[in-house]
């Protein structure tokens, strides 16, 4: 197996002029983002406001989705702003679980918002959709941290050098298909919080999907 290197040194830090303008202006001071998914069921929406409501939050923002009313998918995400939420955020995450997760089995996240997704790029020859995104971050408008460039392919290793974004050339055939994908899961463990598909011309596989224990999207 070869060997890839990230790049990036051991105690790398986010650059001030990286940082999105919401971070950079404060916006997302004391704000919460709460991810969760459950069997849908009477008295889910109540539990969850009433919790945050008892602790001090106030709910700034919030999206449900239910897949069928009667025992289907629900999922819901909500943003908050609570005083002191960095401080808090270890106990909160502790008492939702055993007070409402728990009850519902509900798999939840909860973060603060100011601290940026460390996001992976995967990418293949196509370069719009990556320097799009590239473009977008290096001017603050995204509000997360780039960490990452995977590609199959060596082309677009210039273009996204001028981001200081490091780049990592892992080479995809049918036959090393797993081979590759172990290192790209080597490459990306405890490193990311997102892999984001920008015109990646591979389908990952699902055993990729199931252990990279992070979203991936398109």
């Amino acid at each position: 197996m070869n060997e890839v290197s990230s790049g990036l040194p051991d105690s790398a830090v986010v650059a001030p002029d990286r940082r999105s303008h919401w971070a950079r202006d404060g916006a997302l001071h004391d704000h919460g983002r709460l991810l969760m998914s459950c069997q849908d069921g009477p008295g889910i929406v109540a539990s969850v406001t009433a919790f945050l409501h008892e602790r001090g939050a106030n709910i700034v923002h919030a999206d449900q989705n239910s897949t069928d009313p009667e025992g289907g998918k629900f999922f819901q995400r909500i943003v908050f702003h609570l005083p002191d939420l960095v401080e808090r955020l270890p106990g909160l995450r502790r008492e939702f679980g055993e007070q409402v997760a728990g009850r519902f089995a509900m798999g939840f996240q909860m973060n603060a918002a100011e601290v940026p997704k460390r996001v992976a790029l995967f990418v293949s020859r196509f370069d719009h959709c990556l320097l799009d995104l590239l473009w977008r971050w290096r001017r603050g408008e995204l509000p997360v941290e780039i960490v990452q460039v995977v590609s199959n392919h060596p082309d677009l290793e210039k273009d996204v050098a001028g981001f200081d974004v490091p780049y990592a050339h892992i080479p995809v055939t049918r036959e090393r298909k797993a081979e590759a994908e172990q290192q790209q899961l080597e490459l990306l463990a405890g490193r990311v919080d997102l892999v984001v598909l920008a015109r990646y011309m591979q389908v990952l596989s699902g055993d990729f999907l199931g252990r990279v224990g992070v979203p991936a999207i398109n």
